[in-house]
């Protein structure tokens, strides 16, 4: 398996394929990170935030949470599928986290 997080003592950087993210406390260490790396030659395109990394939506909430979202790729199946005019239904989840699986995966 391929190394793809990377940790210093004031930055995190999560790397996929040709996609970064770069974490850290104060944006000058992020910013100082940025520069290290196009001074090696890195060709970078910075964003301002991560509201979309590999195809997820990060949606920040009020409540300080992160909502993960794939909107995109949902939509891209409904239109391959063919459900464009398809009604959706409301299909209730489990309100609590699963339970461990004591057994380990199955056969």
């Amino acid at each position: 398996m391929d190394t793809c997080l990377f940790l210093s003592k004031k930055v995190i950087c999560v790397v996929y394929v040709d996609d970064c993210l770069i974490f850290a406390r104060d944006t000058a260490d992020i910013d100082a990170a940025i520069e290290r790396l196009k001074g090696n030659r890195f060709k970078l395109r910075v964003e301002d935030d991560a509201a979309c990394f590999l195809g997820i939506e990060l949606d920040h909430q009020e409540d300080g949470s992160i909502e993960l979202k794939q909107t995109a790729l949902i939509q891209r199946i409904v239109d391959t599928i063919g459900f464009q005019n398809a009604s959706g239904k409301a299909t209730p989840a489990e309100g609590a986290e699963l339970p461990a699986d004591v057994d380990g995966p199955g056969p």
